[in-house]
């Protein structure tokens, strides 16, 4: 395989529980940066959530945030590509997530991320990381209603991520969110989805990011575990599914490496790039 660029998940992929990334994983990349070999973190995160990730792998070029809405440059904080959700979309959304129960959600708003203090309560009952969870409500914009802040600033955001372990709750939200005109709904989270505008998604992203830096889709091998990642599978070349990706995943995949957290992504790229 001539790999010039891996492409990496961070939840449920590169990161562990503890949101850090492994010694072996960190040496793993080193070694394929040695050979040439550069490293794009592509997430759901913000890039300020992602950053220590992309830091730890040496990812210090571009980093693919927020589901595929934004394409970031990580040495100069600018943005080469970004999507936002049409302004009725995110009210439609804002009028779902406002009425629920027992739902978390944050809307992805340029550098804010917002919720509501009602929905930012349940935070710590769906099983996000404890370190991103208390970082999350640190900085988050919290206000009564969401409708109410998309009216007054105009700004509709580029993402939601909206949580729930009420049994069959998030699957009725989903079917909810399907019936908005053009909008994009992936799970990205055992108790999770993301809602974004069509065609936004890290596929799409990477295709872009991938023609920004002349390369072709064979020399890009991808990792992932989730049904967010469908889209990057198929922009690349070589697709690797963790032994804890879901099965609609682990179907797409060339091969599936170890669970994330059995150091799945340093175990592949030992054994599929640095094998001389």
């Amino acid at each position: 395989m001539d790999i010039r660029l891996i492409v990496v998940d961070l939840d449920g992929t590169l990161m562990q529980k503890d949101e850090t990334v492994s010694p072996r994983a960190q040496a793993a990349f080193a070694r394929a940066r040695e050979k040439g070999i550069r490293a794009v973190v592509a997430t759901g995160r913000s890039m300020a959530e992602g950053q220590h990730g992309a830091e730890a792998v040496g990812a210090d070029g571009y980093m693919i945030t927020l589901a595929g809405a934004q394409i970031m440059d990580r040495q100069t904080g600018r943005e080469i590509y970004v999507r936002h959700l049409p302004l009725e979309q995110s009210l439609a959304v804002a009028d779902i997530v406002d009425a629920s129960e027992q739902t978390y959600f944050q809307l992805y708003s340029g550098t804010d991320l917002v919720s509501t203090h009602k929905a930012v309560k349940l935070i710590h009952d769906c099983e996000l990381p404890a370190g991103y969870a208390e970082a999350a409500v640190k900085k988050m914009v919290l206000v009564p209603n969401l409708r109410e802040y998309l009216e007054k600033t105009g700004k509709p955001g580029e993402k939601y991520f909206i949580l729930s372990k009420e049994p069959g709750r998030i699957e009725a939200i989903r079917q909810e969110m399907e019936k908005i005109p053009d909008m994009f709904v992936v799970r990205a989270h055992p108790y999770g989805i993301e809602t974004m505008q069509k065609n936004v998604n890290k596929g799409t992203a990477l295709r872009i990011l991938r023609e920004h830096l002349g390369l072709k889709k064979e020399q890009v091998l991808v990792m992932g575990d989730s049904e967010n990642d469908l889209a990057l599978f198929a922009e690349g070349g070589f697709r690797v599914a963790m032994g804890n990706a879901y099965p609609c995943l682990k179907e797409r995949a060339d091969y599936i490496a170890p669970r994330f957290d059995e150091d799945g992504v340093a175990r592949a790229i030992e054994e599929l790039l640095l094998r001389d």
